[in-house]
Order: C-alpha cells, then sequence, then structure tokens
C-alpha cells in the first residue's frame, strides 16, 4: 500500500467509478420461431389445519407447482423442436406437529408426493439412420428435448429439538426421498 489506506498497492483515486450497462436486441435472427414463445400458469394452494389440543397440530395440503419451458438444448436442435413445453405438478403433504413433556421436546413429521404431468430432459441419443443420411457431417449423435410421463416424488421429513436446559438444545432431522422418472432413451442424459 502507498499509504494512502485503500488497501491496493498501486493506490485508489477518489471519485472514481465504473457502471457497465448491456443492451441486446430479443430477436434471433434466423431463429424466429424462438422469438415468440410465453409460458404461464397460476398455481394454487389449499390446506387444512387441526388443533388436537393446544400443543398439537395435524395438517395437510394439495398445491400445484409449475416450471417455465424453455429453448433448445445445446445447439443440435432443427426445424420445430427450438422450444419445450412447461411442466406442472400436483403437491400432496400431510403432517403432525407437537410440543412433548412440557414444551421441552418439539416434534414434526411430514410426508409429501409430488406428481408431475411431465418432465423434461435433453439427452443426447444416436442418430436414425434417415438422420445420419440427411446431414451427413454431423456425428452419430443428437440432442433432443423428451417429456417424461411417470415422474414422481416422494419423501418423509422428520424433525426434532430437545430443550435440556436454558443454555444447550439438541435438534435433530432426518429426510427420506425417493424420486422416480419414467423410461426414455438416451446414450448421454444432462
Amino acid at each position: 500500500s502507498d499509504g494512502d489506506g485503500c488497501g491496493h498497492a498501486g493506490g485508489c483515486n477518489d471519485g472514481v467509478g465504473v457502471i457497465a450497462v448491456g443492451v441486446r436486441d430479443g430477436d434471433i435472427t434466423g431463429l424466429e420461431a424462438k422469438n415468440d414463445v410465453k409460458w404461464g400458469a397460476t398455481s394454487w394452494n389449499v390446506g387444512v389445519e387441526y388443533r388436537t389440543s393446544k400443543d398439537r397440530l395435524i395438517y395437510g395440503r394439495i398445491s400445484t407447482g409449475y416450471r417455465a419451458g424453455g429453448i433448445g438444448g445445446h445447439g443440435n436442435l432443427t426445424g420445430a423442436n427450438y422450444s419445450f413445453d412447461s411442466a406442472e405438478l400436483i403437491n400432496y403433504e400431510t403432517g403432525i406437529k407437537g410440543l412433548y413433556f412440557d414444551g421441552a421436546v418439539q416434534l414434526s413429521a411430514t410426508y409429501f408426493y409430488q406428481d408431475f404431468d411431465s418432465y423434461w430432459v435433453y439427452a443426447s441419443r444416436l442418430r436414425t439412420e434417415a438422420e445420419q443420411l440427411q446431414n451427413p457431417g454431423s456425428g452419430p449423435y443428437t440432442g433432443e428435448n423428451t417429456a417424461i410421463s411417470g415422474a414422481e416424488i416422494q419423501g418423509i421429513e422428520l424433525e426434532g429439538a430437545w430443550n435440556i436446559s436454558d443454555r444447550l438444545t439438541i435438534r435433530g432431522f432426518y429426510n427420506w426421498l425417493d424420486s422416480s422418472v419414467g423410461d426414455y432413451a438416451s446414450a448421454y442424459p444432462y
């Protein structure tokens, strides 16, 4: 440092700042089909809670989730396959929360199940003979976005806390997750 207090070896000048701004046209020349893709959805959530006592709560919830679609993959897509659709899921959840032993122990348990209408993956596969004849110099593999039906996720979450004293609390959790994706052909999934 040269003693000016900034900490840099070359010194610092007061009042110097840099602002960078970038502007880009959203149109994609030559791939106009990519300019007009739009996605949107409304999600919802309905739940019910029931107190079995002042220290215990049982609850249930049904909700939806949404993931917008996308464009392309890794440059291998041609024709109308530039974009892929959105994915939606419905989530079912139930659980119990409570305080035990005069409030010294807090426990909660939750089970959830999520069912996707489709799950999109980008994967490479070997080109068919017709694809190789159509574009012989492009190599043996092609990439494609594939909608997979049958994607499901379920799990159990357990949490606990034991307030041993005013100065010591032990906390812990356990999470079990089981997920499955339907069948699809792929040489290399991404």
